[in-house]
């Protein structure tokens, strides 16, 4: 049984909501990782404001489509009825 009052942000399996999460974060992580290591680590190649906003939108796009294809297709952690209670699930 899950113990929010109004079933929001709640989990029923732990250890799942642990490895999803754990996804996630890495996912972040995968993409952002190369983009600061180019930024940082050349030190010849000057980075205007610019170029670091659109590699900075790229990232988060790239982030935002991992995220979006995990949510298409691998689903929920939730069961079919607590999916269906909340429409952005």
């Amino acid at each position: 049984q899950l113990a929010c009052p109004l079933d929001l942000g709640c989990h029923s399996v732990k250890q799942m909501m642990y490895l999803v999460g754990s996804v996630c974060y890495g996912i972040y992580f995968i993409v952002s990782f190369p983009m600061f290591f180019r930024v940082d680590e050349t030190p010849g190649d000057k980075w205007t404001s610019s170029r670091a906003a659109i590699d900075a939108f790229g990232g988060c796009m790239i982030v935002t489509l991992l995220l979006d294809f995990w949510r298409l297709y691998i689903g929920s952690i939730h069961s079919e009825e607590f999916v269906n209670k909340v429409p952005w699930l």
